[in-house]
């Protein structure tokens, strides 16, 4: 809330670095392959690119219309980011071209996005909506593969694992694992296609007032 990206070293507990944006700060994410390089957005709308080097801002892009809800870097190609926003769009952007528009933009959705993440060869984007439903993009094109659908409530956090699994954890308490080296998740070679099943769940649900919970694993 206070506007500030804080870098810390933790074994001198001390802040190495201080970057300032003009609102709230919503997201962070450091550079895979150089951590000297933060990327940084939020309320601003803007993502921001910061030098830990040389404490000074290396880059500025623009383009989102709501707040800027998670930032991510392309794990394959680092200079490849992808902000989420509020306003139903992820965009793509190249950290080396600043003041740029975006690469690639995802079609606008009804609902916000939560959380984007590239997939590990940086091919495709997963993400998180503000609603019970996670979609499947294409890194390259921005256009609209797949979307998913298992969960009951508000999707609010997703993870994607180096074996091509991808992990999400919703507002319905329970966590869904996807695997999505399975033929049933990209029927008729990337057109449109929806599938409920994920491969297994992990959760407690409960009646939220202090009754009695059960925990669920399926296969």
């Amino acid at each position: 809330g206070d506007s500030f990206v804080r870098v810390w070293d933790v074994g001198a507990k001390m802040c190495k670095a201080k970057f300032t944006h003009s609102a709230d700060v919503l997201a962070v994410a450091s550079n895979p392959d150089n951590p000297d390089l933060i990327l940084a957005a939020g309320s601003d709308l803007e993502c921001r690119v910061h030098d830990v080097r040389t404490t000074q801002c290396a880059g500025v892009f623009v383009g989102a219309e709501s707040d800027i809800e998670h930032v991510a870097f392309n794990p394959a190609l680092s200079h490849f980011f992808v902000g989420a926003s509020a306003d139903g769009v992820c965009r793509v952007y190249d950290m080396r071209k600043s003041n740029s528009k975006p690469l690639v933009e995802t079609p606008t959705q009804p609902y916000g996005c939560n959380q984007a993440e590239f997939s590990m060869d940086g091919r495709w984007l997963y993400v998180a909506l503000q609603r019970s439903q996670w979609m499947i993009f294409d890194a390259y094109t921005g256009k609209e593969v797949t979307r998913v659908e298992g969960h009951s409530d508000v999707i609010s956090c997703l993870t994607v694992s180096e074996n091509g699994m991808v992990c999400t954890g919703s507002w319905d308490s329970t966590i869904a694992t996807w695997d999505l080296n399975h033929p049933s998740y990209w029927a008729q070679e990337h057109s449109m296609a929806s599938f409920s099943e994920p491969a297994g769940w992990l959760g407690v649900k409960g009646s939220g007032g202090g009754g009695s919970a059960s925990a669920a694993a399926e296969n």
